[in-house]
C-alpha cells in the first residue's frame, strides 16, 4: 500500500515537471522530492520481518538492495506448504517490483531526477511519467495476485476450521459414554 503511495506521488511529481511553465526553481525542487522518494523507495525495498528481508527473495539474510539500488537477492520465491502436496508462494523477488538489472526502476528514477533538474520537460512529460505508469501497473498486477493468495490461504483455514469441527463431533461421537447404556 505505501509503494502504490509513492508511486502516485511519483506521478503527480512527473505531471507537475512536465509543465512547461514550472520555473526552474520549482523544478528542482521536484528533482530533490524525487531524490527523497528514490530514498523511500530503497527503504521499502530493504523492509525486514523478523530479522529477513523479505523482498530478497532465498537469500533473507541481507538487504535485497545495496545503498546505490543494486539488487541483492535472487528471483526465487519463498514457498511454504499449505495442504497435502500443496505449496504456494508467498513472497515476491523485489527485482520483480523495484527493478534490479540495468534499466531498473530505481535506476529509471535518478534519471527522472536529471530531467527534472536539466528542466527537460518533453522527456518528464513523456519517457519519465511512461515510466512511471508502467512500474505502477506492474505493482498493481503483483498485488492483485497476493490478493488472491490470501483469499485462496482464508479458504484454506476455513476448510481446516470445518474439518477440525467434524473430526472433534466424530470422535466426540466414538468416544463419549452412553450413560443409559453404561448404567
Amino acid at each position: 500500500h505505501e509503494l502504490t503511495k509513492v508511486l502516485h506521488r511519483l506521478k503527480d511529481r512527473a505531471v507537475q515537471g512536465g509543465n512547461e511553465t514550472l520555473p526552474q526553481e520549482s523544478m528542482v525542487a521536484l528533482a530533490d522530492e524525487v531524490r527523497q522518494l528514490r530514498e523511500h523507495l530503497l527503504h521499502i525495498a530493504n523492509t525486514s520481518f523478523e530479522g529477513r528481508y523479505i523482498f530478497a527473495g532465498q537469500q533473507t539474510t541481507r538487504p535485497a538492495y545495496d545503498s546505490s539500488g543494486v539488487y541483492q537477492g535472487d528471483l526465487n520465491p519463498l514457498t511454504t506448504d499449505v495442504g497435502a502436496e500443496t505449496t504456494m508462494e508467498i513472497s515476491v523477488p523485489g527485482e520483480l517490483i523495484f527493478g534490479g538489472a540495468a534499466g531498473d526502476f530505481l535506476a529509471q528514477l535518478v534519471e527522472i531526477e536529471e530531467h527534472l533538474r536539466d528542466g527537460d520537460y518533453d522527456a518528464v512529460r513523456t519517457i519519465d511519467l511512461e515510466r512511471i505508469d508502467a512500474r505502477l501497473d506492474q505493482v498493481l498486477v503483483i498485488r492483485s495476485q497476493i490478493g488472491a493468495k490470501v483469499n485462496r490461504l482464508e479458504m484454506a483455514i476455513e476448510r481446516y476450521q470445518l474439518m477440525d469441527v467434524n473430526f472433534k463431533d466424530l470422535l466426540s461421537k466414538n468416544e463419549d459414554a452412553d450413560i443409559a447404556e453404561v448404567t
